[in-house]
């Protein structure tokens, strides 16, 4: 690719410092330029619609408009993650979940167990219009002729397979002594970009799902917190977590009492770890 400095190291020894000059400016100016490719494809999605409804990859400026002109919903574009990890061929992202319990003063609670969705098919960015190759949500993937035909049950993956699987990939527990915490990390910095716009409401809490998706040098990024994530028991990674994290949800809300700001530290919360009280 456009980035590759090994390539440029040995097709073009002479140039070397140069070039390696020219792609650290461009890095520093734009942190995701790696994630571009050469297929210059977006990915257009309706704002207010769920379960990956109205989803399209598109790599045509003209046609891009064209599609988000269609029907009075708003739209949101984002360039399309081409160098994104794959597994076993196939693509996936990173569903966790976080609790805020109080937005005055604003209580965020991350849990300690995530889980990993996949796309039914095999990545091809030449097929644009095959949403089972680009999307992950069940609610997509399970209607693919070849849902049941994949290398992975369910088409997801545990918190602890996911981790098993980076450990082989490198050699090292990176989920465990990295990702975690960049998840956290994460999930913390886009509440507290949003906290001004967050209504106050006594006694009430929000659970919310982040999708993060995971390039070959394994960065994450996210992708967008979801309201109302879906907690049915599509498959048996999900029946175990959803009933886990219902129940850890009453153990902060009630037992804890975390809806009212102030809550006992000594209280049982289940996976949840408050990351945030201010």
């Amino acid at each position: 690719t456009w980035d590759d400095q090994e390539g440029v190291r040995k097709l073009y020894p002479e140039l070397e410092d140069e070039i390696t000059e020219v792609l650290t400016a461009i890095r520093n100016w734009d942190p995701q330029c790696g994630m571009v490719g050469e297929s210059n494809i977006w990915i257009a999605k309706p704002a207010t619609l769920s379960r990956g409804r109205g989803i399209l990859c598109l790599n045509n400026l003209t046609d891009i408009l064209t599609y988000v002109k269609n029907g009075p919903v708003q739209w949101i574009v984002q360039k399309y993650m081409e160098n994104q990890l794959l597994i076993h061929r196939r693509k996936f992202d990173i569903r966790q979940w976080v609790l805020i319990s109080s937005i005055n003063p604003l209580v965020v609670w991350f849990y300690d167990e995530c889980y990993i969705r996949f796309s039914a098919e095999d990545y091809n960015p030449t097929d644009l219009f095959n949403r089972f190759a680009h999307l992950t949500n069940n609610s997509i993937a399970k209607h693919s002729d070849r849902f049941e035909d994949n290398p992975f049950e369910g088409n997801m993956w545990s918190c602890a397979q996911f981790a098993q699987f980076l450990r082989e990939k490198t050699g090292r527990d990176v989920f465990a002594s990295e990702v975690q915490a960049k998840l956290r990390q994460y999930c913390l910095q886009a509440i507290l970009g949003a906290r001004d716009n967050l209504k106050h409401r006594r006694n009430s809490f929000e659970l919310l799902g982040f999708d993060f998706m995971m390039d070959e040098d394994l960065n994450l990024w996210i992708i967008e917190a979801n309201t109302s994530p879906a907690m049915d028991y599509s498959t048996k990674v999900t029946e175990r977590l959803v009933k886990l994290v219902l129940e850890d949800v009453v153990k902060v809300i009630i037992d804890c009492g975390a809806a009212s700001g102030n809550f006992s530290s000594n209280t049982p919360t289940g996976l949840f770890k408050c990351i945030y009280k201010g």
